[in-house]
């Protein structure tokens, strides 16, 4: 693989469709993207169809990326989670706005430092797909609920009261588990 100076020069070897090049950013961030889809899929094989595709999309869509708005991994973990979306709606997976609901705002949801990465992954998973999605793209991913809005088609607050019954499910998971596990 032939090292690339900068992540521009990459870029522009790209767009000029060398085969090197391409593979060279496919290989840089595909690890990362990986688990960025997983996290919203949930399995390998839906993981790999929808990279397929988002790397499809990053290399068509190579020459609208601008390093001065953000770096060239961020332009690709955002193509990424939203293939991923439109995978979830592919598969019926709707996300509707949800009007009057009392929220809990109160942000105290906080994960013990001391359970297992794997047990919190799994609670992740566990969510229902829309508030898997909008816990990933709010705490792991760091949008802002104006921004998962618009991706998903709904509102600031529909992503708010998505948010919030994730955090209590996920409380609920932990809380159980905590539990079952003072019990062994």
């Amino acid at each position: 693989m032939k090292p690339y100076r900068s992540t521009d020069e990459l870029v522009k070897q790209c767009l000029k469709h060398r085969a090197k090049a391409q593979r060279a950013l496919y290989d840089m961030y595909i690890g990362a993207m990986y688990n960025t889809v997983m996290r919203y899929t949930c399995n390998s094989h839906d993981t790999e169809d929808v990279l397929q595709t988002a790397f499809s999309k990053v290399f068509r869509q190579l020459a609208t990326f601008d390093s001065a708005k953000g770096t060239l991994k961020a332009w690709i973990r955002r193509i990424c989670v939203t293939t991923a979306i439109d995978f979830l709606r592919k598969k019926s997976v709707q996300f509707a706005s949800v009007d009057h609901v009392q929220l809990n705002l109160q942000d105290d949801f906080r994960i013990d430092q001391q359970m297992e990465t794997e047990y919190i992954l799994d609670f992740i998973e566990s969510l229902n797909p829309q508030q898997r999605a909008i816990f990933n793209m709010h705490v792991i991913e760091g949008y802002n609920h104006h921004e998962i809005g618009e991706i998903l088609g709904i509102n600031a607050d529909s992503s708010r009261v998505y948010l919030s019954r994730a955090k209590e499910n996920l409380r609920k998971k932990i809380a159980h588990f905590r539990l079952q596990f003072k019990s062994i």
